[in-house]
C-alpha cells in the first residue's frame, strides 16, 4: 500500500485593521503567563500536551524546518502572540458592554473556503499553473477557528515549499487585509494539534487579560473568565477531533 505523506502547517491569520500591537510592552509580560487569568481560575497548565508520544519514526519532520519543539517547549518564549484586538472582546452576557468593546473575535471575518481560495490564487500568481498543479490535489484547509484565527493547512510533503511560498504572499482574504504567520509545521496532525492547543491557550489568555482590564466588578470578571474558559474548551475539543484524512 502506498502511503501519501503530508505536511501540516499551523498558521495564524492576523487582520491588521482589528489589532493593536503590544510589542512595546512584550518585555513586561511574563512568558506564557497571564496573571489575571491565573488569579481568576482559568488555568493554563500545559503538562498534558506531550507531543513526543506522537512522533512517527517512519516520517520524521523535515530537518530543514525548525523542529516542533521550537514552538511547543513550555519554557520557550519564542513566537508568543504579539497582537491584541483594538477592542476588548467580552463574551459574557451578564453586563452591558462598553462602547469600546465587542463580542466578535478578529477571526470571525473569514471562513474556511475563503482561505482556500486566497491561497489558491496566491500560488497561481507566484508559482503559475504548474505550481498550483503540484499542490492542488492534496491541499486542504483542514481547520479554522474564528476564535483564535488559527488554521491548519494540509499539503503534500514534497510540495510544502510551494504552498508556503504562496501563503507568504497572501495579503487579502475576502476583502480583508491579512498577514499570515506560520506558527508551526509537522509531519503528523496529531503532533500539530497539541501545538495548536498550546498556542490557542496563549491567545485566549491574552484576549481574556485584555477584556478584564475593562471590567471592574469581581463577579462580572469571574463570569467573563468562565465564558472564555468555555470558549477555550470548545476550541480544544474541535482540535482534538481532527484526523489526518
Amino acid at each position: 500500500m502506498v502511503r501519501f505523506k503530508n505536511r501540516w502547517l499551523l498558521v495564524e491569520l492576523l487582520f491588521p485593521g482589528q489589532y493593536s500591537s503590544n510589542i512595546p510592552n512584550i518585555d513586561a509580560l511574563p512568558s506564557h503567563t497571564i496573571p489575571e487569568v491565573v488569579a481568576y481560575g482559568m488555568d493554563v497548565d500545559d503538562e498534558d500536551l506531550d507531543t513526543s508520544k506522537n512522533d512517527d519514526p517512519e516520517d520524521p519532520d523535515d530537518p530543514t524546518l525548525l523542529p516542533l519543539s521550537f514552538y511547543t517547549s513550555a519554557s520557550s518564549a519564542l513566537l508568543p502572540p504579539f497582537l491584541t484586538p483594538s477592542k476588548p472582546i467580552i463574551l459574557s452576557s451578564g453586563h452591558v458592554k462598553p462602547v469600546t468593546a465587542t463580542s466578535s473575535t478578529p477571526g470571525a471575518v473569514v471562513q474556511n473556503n475563503q482561505i482556500w481560495q486566497a491561497l489558491r490564487d496566491s500560488v497561481i500568481d507566484v508559482c503559475g499553473d504548474v505550481g498550483w498543479g503540484k499542490v492542488a490535489s492534496n491541499m486542504q484547509v483542514k481547520y479554522y477557528s474564528p476564535t483564535t484565527s488559527l488554521c491548519i493547512i494540509r499539503v503534500a510533503r514534497e510540495h510544502i515549499r510551494t504552498a508556503w511560498t504562496g501563503l507568504s504572499f497572501v495579503n487579502t482574504i475576502a476583502g480583508q487585509s491579512v498577514v499570515p504567520r506560520v506558527v508551526a509545521v509537522s509531519g503528523t496532525i496529531k503532533k500539530l494539534h497539541f501545538s495548536a492547543i498550546r498556542y490557542s491557550r496563549e491567545i485566549t489568555g491574552l484576549y481574556l487579560s485584555h477584556a478584564l482590564k475593562t471590567i471592574e466588578s469581581d463577579s462580572l470578571r469571574r463570569a467573563e473568565v468562565q465564558a472564555w474558559k468555555s470558549r477555550r474548551e470548545q476550541v480544544e475539543t474541535e482540535l482534538l477531533a481532527l484526523d489526518d484524512t
